[in-house]
This record gives C-alpha cells, sequence and structure tokens, in this order.
C-alpha cells in the first residue's frame, strides 16, 4: 500500500507551521502501514512553538496528518471525515508538553488500529480506489475549538478542508459525527456523495449501540463486532460510488 500526502503543503502553510518540518519523502520515513507495534513509537514530537499560534490546553497536543492509502493508481476516492485528534496521557506517558504527531486512526500503529479500519482500507485498495483521512479540526488541545472563543482558529480549520476537498475531488465523503456532519451542511458539500455514520472511535460513549441502531446493520450476525462494522461500512461504499 502507498501513503501519500498530497495536501501537507495546505496543512503547513495554513497552519503556519515551521518550514522544512515536513515533506512527502521524509513522512514516507516516519509513517507507513502498521509500521509501529506501539503508539508511543507510531509518532513522532513537535515542540509547541512549532505550531505558530497562541492556544492554550493540555500538557499534551495532538495532530494528524492527511494521508491518501491506495495501490498506486486508483479510480475513485472515498474521504472519511473525522474530528480531531484526540490525544490521551496515559497512551504517552513518556512523553511531556509537546505536540504528538501521527496519523488518523492510527494507521501506521498495530496496537490501536481498529481491525475494521484495516479491513476497509484493504477493501478499498483491492477494488483500485483510494482513501484519504482527515479532521475537521487538525490540532488538539483538549479545549474545544468549536466555539466563539477560538473562532479564529475554526475559520481556519474550515479553510483548511475546504482546500483539502478540493484537491482530492471525493466520489463519497464519509462525515463521521456530529462536527463532522455540521461542516459538509454548513459549507453545503453537495459535490460528492454524503454517508453520515456517528462518531467512530472506540472511545466515543455509545459508538457500539449508535452504530447497531443504523439501518442496514447487521445485528443479527454471529460475526464478531469489528466484522460487522465493516461488512455495513463496506456495503454503505457499494452502494454509493
Amino acid at each position: 500500500m502507498i501513503f501519500e500526502y498530497p495536501t501537507i503543503d495546505i496543512i503547513t502553510n495554513e497552519l503556519k507551521l515551521k518550514d522544512n518540518l515536513f515533506n512527502q519523502n521524509n513522512l514516507n520515513e516516519i509513517f507507513s502501514y502498521q509500521k509501529s507495534k506501539k503508539l508511543k513509537d507510531s509518532c513522532i514530537c513537535l515542540e509547541k512553538s512549532d505550531l505558530q499560534f497562541p492556544l492554550k490546553g493540555n500538557d499534551l497536543w495532538g495532530l494528524d496528518l492527511p494521508v491518501r492509502i491506495s495501490n498506486g493508481n486508483f479510480n475513485k476516492t472515498i474521504v472519511f471525515l473525522g474530528q480531531d485528534p484526540l490525544r490521551k496521557s496515559e497512551d504517552y506517558p513518556e512523553i511531556k508538553n509537546k505536540i504528538v504527531v501521527s496519523l488518523p486512526f492510527a494507521v501506521n500503529c498495530e496496537q490501536k488500529f481498529k481491525k475494521e479500519i484495516q479491513y476497509l482500507i484493504e477493501y478499498i485498495c483491492d477494488r483500485g480506489d483510494s482513501i484519504y483521512f482527515t479532521d475537521i479540526f487538525k490540532i488538539y488541545t483538549g479545549e474545544n475549538l468549536n466555539t466563539k472563543k477560538y473562532k479564529d482558529i475554526k475559520n481556519i480549520n474550515v479553510s483548511i478542508i475546504k482546500k483539502e476537498l478540493d484537491m482530492i475531488k471525493p466520489d463519497v465523503i464519509i462525515a463521521s459525527g456530529k462536527v463532522a456532519q455540521e461542516f459538509i451542511k454548513n459549507e453545503n458539500i453537495n459535490n460528492c456523495k454524503i454517508i453520515e455514520i456517528p462518531h467512530y472511535t472506540a472511545a466515543a460513549r455509545n459508538t457500539k449501540k449508535s452504530f447497531e441502531e443504523l439501518p442496514g446493520f447487521n445485528t443479527k450476525s454471529n460475526e464478531k463486532y469489528n466484522i460487522k462494522k465493516f461488512e455495513y461500512l463496506k456495503n454503505l461504499i457499494d452502494n454509493n460510488i
């Protein structure tokens, strides 16, 4: 599988990251498909001063770099749109007062990688398509950036995601959770098919129940929950692309 970062210049410029922090070559060296066994080994760290914004928040901040995964040539592109790069200090006990940089859904970490996302990536790539993972908010500080207090930061993040979508030109967007779905509605994104699903991460309350209540989710299957979740997502994509 090939990892590409076609929007890295957008992220760097809009977030005012210091020059030459990231490029396609060094990102390929840092991240690869399930390269790391443990979460703490699947990231790199930046100084908070590398992000030239006056933000406050927790000791540990997060930054997920949007990534497109494919087998090389691809026909269609599915965008998986999440909320933010949540970081928990217990996952990184040795890291203090840093920005922890990784990839959405920890796709480069075997320990945290969700099996149904692995199956989904492999299915999409095998059918000759690509999947692009990104978040509405690129930075996680522990503060709620989706408020009037951080209006300027929110506007920058909205600008980033709009530029990402303009470049990626998705055929389908899977909007995971209310923040992603509100963005789609507020910005009138209607030039591709939109699939709405509950907030995806296992940390979200009632996530399992939220999925099982969706029309078309096979609750009667004897398969494990992550297999049923994969089958549900697979069918959504097959029916919309």
